[in-house]
């Protein structure tokens, strides 16, 4: 009687053996035809904090909500400035992000340095994506797991783009990332049509309620968001004083 739960306990163990033989490198598909670890990045994105973008004809604003690992840690910055006219907000494993952060500086460096002109947002985007997908075709390297919004402004006028860790990449007019940025993408979406016409200032309340939509208590302060904005040809990182004004707005606006 013993016998068959022997053979059904090694027939699962023998299942899980075969399954998670496909993840051992970045190389391997699986019978289904995918690539685990290029899954699995794609997932640690989905598991990171929600980061909001979102832009109108003449301006664009980044949203990114901060999380420390206790109490007793500081939290983590998720905007960074990569050039006068080019932020960028990531979502996923940190580390990560301060690199991706790095190269698109160095990209923008490497542009006004050869070229003696600021790097156009599509250069900049380009070379991300190249650098993400070439780590998904090498056995010895593993994917970065961050997702990535580029925004910026050049001769094209204001651009905002959605960069994932296979490599691909999508221009877009609102986009949200991380964990429950399903909430913030259906808030989005729901004033795509007002988008073009929006002010600066329309444009944060925008964000930071799309992002209040991503928290679990519906909570946002100051302290656990930071907020970026492209405008006049220039990003800029806003304070926490132009955080707790706009945070006011909203919380005078829903009573």
């Amino acid at each position: 009687k013993a016998r068959p739960h022997f053979n059904a306990s090694f027939t699962t163990a023998q299942e899980a053996m075969f399954r998670n033989q496909y993840d051992q490198d970045v190389l391997t598909w699986s019978p289904h035809g995918r690539l685990h670890q290029v899954e699995y990045a794609v997932e640690a994105v989905a598991q990171g904090s929600t980061v909001v973008g979102c832009k109108s004809s003449t301006a664009a604003v980044l949203v990114a909500l901060k999380r420390s690992s206790s109490d007793l840690a500081t939290r983590h910055e998720k905007l960074f400035c990569v050039s006068k006219q080019v932020g960028v907000a990531v979502s996923g494993l940190v580390s990560d992000g301060y690199q991706i952060a790095t190269i698109l500086r160095d990209a923008a460096i490497n542009s006004s340095f050869v070229y003696k002109q600021e790097a156009r947002v599509s250069q900049l985007c380009a070379a991300t994506t190249r650098k993400l997908q070439s780590c998904t075709q090498h056995s010895s390297r593993r994917p970065y797991g961050v997702g990535i919004i580029l925004a910026g402004f050049d001769e094209s006028g204001v651009q905002l783009h959605q960069i994932m860790p296979t490599g691909e990449s999508y221009e877009c007019e609102a986009i949200s990332i991380g964990s429950r940025s399903q909430a913030s993408r259906t808030y989005l979406e729901k004033r795509l049509k007002d988008l073009p016409s929006m002010t600066l200032d329309e444009l944060v309340l925008l964000g930071l309620s799309a992002l209040r939509e991503a928290c679990p208590d519906g909570k946002l302060d100051a302290e656990g968001c930071t907020l970026g904005a492209v405008h006049a040809g220039e990003f800029r990182l806003l304070g926490d004083s132009d955080v707790h004004r706009y945070l006011s707005l909203i919380n005078h606006r829903t009573g």
